[in-house]
């Protein structure tokens, strides 16, 4: 992931946030696929998975996720779009302080 988050918006958005100069690099098929930062993809819907409220499964698709096959693989090389379906995710936080200490979340 070299540093790259997925930021998912209370209104239903999804974006990839990565560190300057960054991106996420997924090797597969001998080939490296390299998904840099990205913003406002799909409207998600979110569902609580057990009875916690700080793990949550996405359930939509994300489509048109940009993204570059390198060349010289079993993959067509150049650009590409990829999509996510179904992911579950737990939520993490930091506070906005100086310390950027990690802090409680959940949704409702």
């Amino acid at each position: 992931m070299n540093g790259c988050t997925y930021l998912l918006n209370a209104s239903g958005q999804m974006s990839i946030k990565c560190p300057k100069g960054k991106q996420i690099e997924w090797a597969a098929l001998k080939c490296t696929v390299t998904i840099g930062e990205q913003g406002s993809l799909s409207t998600i819907k979110y569902q609580g998975v057990g009875g916690g409220k700080s793990e949550l499964t996405v359930q939509t698709t994300v489509a048109k996720i940009k993204a570059t096959v390198e060349a010289g693989c079993a993959m067509k090389p150049g650009e590409a779009e990829g999509r996510i379906t179904t992911a579950s995710f737990i939520l993490t936080a930091e506070t906005d302080n100086e310390a950027a200490e990690m802090a409680n979340v959940w949704w409702e």
